[in-house]
């Protein structure tokens, strides 16, 4: 019997706090005061980077539209 070697599982899609800030047009350090203040898109700290996940990125780009009425 062959052994088949499981799928890698999907990457995930990160971004860093400059580029979440370049593709929101903010300072890095808005970005820093948010995760202060416990506001802003859902955030990972890994090896003492801070990374964003494009879907909670997304997820909170959605939550902040606004259609008038």
């Amino acid at each position: 019997m062959v052994d088949i070697p499981a799928p890698h599982p999907p990457l995930v899609a990160l971004l860093t706090t400059r580029e979440l800030a370049a593709r929101w047009r903010l300072a890095p350090r808005t970005l820093q005061r948010w995760r202060e203040a416990s506001y802003g898109p859902a955030w990972l700290r890994l090896g003492g980077r801070v990374f964003y996940r494009i879907v909670d990125v997304e997820a909170f780009e959605a939550r902040q539209s606004y259609v008038p009425d």
